[in-house]
């Protein structure tokens, strides 16, 4: 017998895959397809939470609280980049760089779906690319600050990692780099990894602390995520070893699946 698990993803394109993609190119199955399939959970993780283009912790926190996982059973969270600013309106983030690469960025991301929706305004309105150019820019230019961003993305970590200890969620944190967790920061929820954010990264972060040149990388022409096949089956079977040690431990209990 195995478990049925509802679980959703918290991930940037680290967690795009076959079963949820911005394309439809049929690659080979990726991590995320694998687990969700395994723990017949396809059909419960949301797109639009598992999959968001440069994700904000501000934006994973809202996306956690939110009503659309309600009855989550386990959260696989991977934390994002301090330098994404929430732009609660757009259905993406966005980083602090040069007008001409917003530019590439915005009409890149409307050919792929991406929507805006001003604030408190309940349905999409006509809003150019330009309009969106000049909102992202301003916004840089007027309320960026690196010291600040660094705060927002620290408040949203602690509140991440306190919600779901308060709930009692099962979680596993994905973290991006570890230079972007404070010394006086610790984790009191779920398990917490260190290298399966960087397979999508030239050098591959070791269990260890040390570093490799990393041989699973590769191009989104290949896969959906920029890691080859061998590269995902390694994640699969650490997430999977992650959450056979939470049902051991009885941290996840959950309908049994007749075997296939």
């Amino acid at each position: 017998m195995k478990k049925k698990i509802q679980i959703q993803i918290f991930g940037h394109s680290i967690a795009a895959g076959n079963l949820h993609s911005i394309n439809n190119k049929p690659f080979f199955d990726t991590w995320s397809d694998l687990l969700l399939k395994k723990y017949d959970s396809e059909n419960f993780c949301n797109h639009q939470i598992k999959y968001i283009i440069m994700p904000s912790e501000e934006r994973h926190l809202l996306n956690l609280k939110s009503k659309s996982v309600s009855g989550v059973e386990l959260a696989i969270i991977f934390h994002s980049h301090p330098r994404f600013n929430f732009m609660p309106s757009c259905t993406r983030d966005w980083m602090k760089q040069p007008i001409n690469e917003i530019e590439d960025d915005v009409i890149n991301g409307l050919s792929l779906g991406m929507t805006i929706t001003p604030y408190s305004e309940p349905t999409l309105t006509n809003i150019t690319s330009a309009e969106v150019i000049q909102a992202i820019e301003s916004n840089h230019r007027f309320f960026h600050n690196p010291e600040l961003n660094m705060n927002r993305y620290y408040g949203a970590l602690i509140q991440i990692d306190q919600f779901c200890t308060a709930k009692k969620i099962p979680v596993i944190h994905c973290v991006l780099d570890r230079k972007f967790i404070p010394k006086w920061f610790k984790f009191s929820s779920g398990i917490v990894d260190y290298t399966i954010s960087s397979f999508q990264r030239h050098h591959l972060d070791l269990d260890d602390g040390t570093s490799v040149d990393n041989p699973y990388l590769s191009s989104y022409n290949k896969s959906h995520n920029t890691i080859n096949e061998e590269g995902n089956k390694i994640i699969f079977n650490k997430l999977d070893s992650y959450i056979q040690a939470m049902i051991e431990q009885n941290q996840i209990i959950k309908n049994e699946l007749p075997s296939t």
